[in-house]
């Protein structure tokens, strides 16, 4: 989750490339869906402590 993390907040930075479902789903052999649900909750995590 946390490399998922981060590279989500790279991409928001503008430091790499956006993101995408199959990316992930590719780079972490999961599904695509898989990778759309864990999308949200590494976005959630990068946010930091009560947001």
């Amino acid at each position: 989750m946390a490399e998922v993390a981060a590279g989500l907040a790279a991409a928001e930075a503008g430091t790499r490339a956006p993101v995408s479902a199959a990316e992930l789903a590719a780079l972490y052999n999961v599904s695509t869906r898989t990778a759309e649900r864990i999308t949200p909750k590494a976005r959630k995590a990068s946010a930091g402590p009560g947001l």
